[in-house]
């Protein structure tokens, strides 16, 4: 992703939605669309998305028909999918080897170059062609592929010492798909945590919200 002081996680969160939405529509051969129309599907208001839309693309006036295709690109652009990102997804049970047989990396310009365990069996071998090291590999596999992403799908008791390591061996970012809030002390280090049944948990709530 270009680095931009002034955009917040939020927007960065909403950017991703608009994508989405937007190749759904392109998908659907859907052509132009207007601010107003995203804000309406997106759930948030017009201005919020025609203030991020100028940011990282042409301006318009409301009620203006952007160009989806257009729109797809800039927001490609600015999110970083047209540049290359390696990344280690540490931790192969089920989660791992499910995010390591995932096969739409390429279109955010993801390249998942290796795993890691702490299993003997598994340490050595193949999951959808990548291999798979122990975690004492950490420094070596990441600065031989100058990795800056580390995806973290591990057991609880051991997800906070393995963030620190792999941080110590020069990990920038980390996503935390482990039910456990890591601590980050490293300021120059992001850590986005993922809580997968607390998500459920509240999309269930705003759904009944929606009953009522």
């Amino acid at each position: 992703m270009k680095n931009n002081s002034k955009v917040s996680s939020k927007q960065i969160e909403r950017y991703s939605t608009y994508l989405k939405y937007l190749i759904v529509l392109k998908k659907s051969n859907i052509d132009y669309i207007t601010s107003s129309e995203i804000a309406e599907e997106v759930m948030c208001s017009e201005e919020t998305v025609r203030k991020d839309l100028q940011l990282i693309s042409e301006p318009a006036t409301p009620g203006q028909k952007r160009s989806i295709s257009t729109l797809i690109y800039d927001i490609e652009e600015f999110l970083g999918y047209h540049e290359k990102t390696n990344v280690i997804i540490v931790g192969c049970g089920q989660l791992g080897k499910a995010l390591l047989s995932y096969a739409g990396y390429d279109e955010y310009g993801i390249n998942v170059v290796a795993g890691f365990d702490i299993n003997p069996e598994l340490i050595g071998t193949k999951i959808n062609n990548i291999d798979i090291h122990s975690i004492d590999d950490f420094e070596e596999v990441i600065k031989k592929y100058n990795v800056s992403t580390a995806v973290l799908s591990t057991r609880k008791h051991c997800a906070q010492e393995l963030a620190d390591k792999l941080i110590e061996s020069g990990i920038k970012a980390i996503y935390n798909f482990v039910p456990l809030y890591l601590l980050n002390t490293n300021k120059k280090v992001l850590i986005k945590n993922i809580d997968i049944a607390s998500s459920i948990a509240f999309i269930s709530h705003q759904q009944k919200k929606l009953e009522e």
